[in-house]
């Protein structure tokens, strides 16, 4: 068993074939406000923060991106279903992507990446992931290690942790 995003269980299907992979929601173990929140597909990253300089050019590239023949061929070239109403969710032929796609679509969604700076996340995410799951290290050493990357990145990077700081994302069930 493995947690997987959208791209990655198509990976699987792909290296381990259609037949070996399944998909199922995580139990719940919680009665807050996430509780039947899900993943949301990795189309979603896309967005224009507050502080962006640059916000009508921005605006005008997701315009663009969410066009129809720019979400067919995202959806062919990833295999990974789009985030917007206007896609085509029929071009989805595979079971287990199209109720994964289901799932990541209605309801609450929740994408952490899009709220990790990419330093914690490449430096301390993935390497704390690693030390945990092979078993090579403790919790308290991956505990230390995203202590020690966030302060970094923390000193590294004042302006982007006060925009951190003020940053207030919309949350929405749809």
């Amino acid at each position: 068993m493995s947690f997987g995003t959208d791209g990655i269980v198509r990976q699987w299907q792909q290296d381990l074939g259609q037949d070996a992979v399944g998909i199922m929601k995580y139990p719940k173990f919680g009665e807050g406000s996430l509780v039947d929140a899900f993943n949301a597909t990795q189309s979603i990253s896309h967005f224009i923060t507050s502080w962006s300089k640059n916000k009508e050019e921005a605006a005008a590239f997701l315009q663009f991106m969410h066009t129809p023949e720019r979400m067919q061929r995202w959806f062919e070239l990833t295999g990974v279903g789009v985030a917007d109403k206007r896609f085509d969710a029929s071009l989805i032929k595979d079971p287990v992507l199209r109720q994964l796609y289901e799932w990541e679509t209605t309801g609450p969604q929740v994408w952490l990446e899009n709220y990790n700076p990419p330093q914690v996340d490449s430096e301390a995410n993935l390497k704390a992931g690693q030390l945990i799951f092979s078993r090579s290290g403790t919790p308290q050493e991956a505990a230390q290690l995203w202590q020690s990357v966030t302060q970094r990145w923390r000193t590294q990077n004042p302006d982007d942790l006060q925009n951190w700081q003020t940053w207030h994302p919309e949350v929405s069930g749809t």
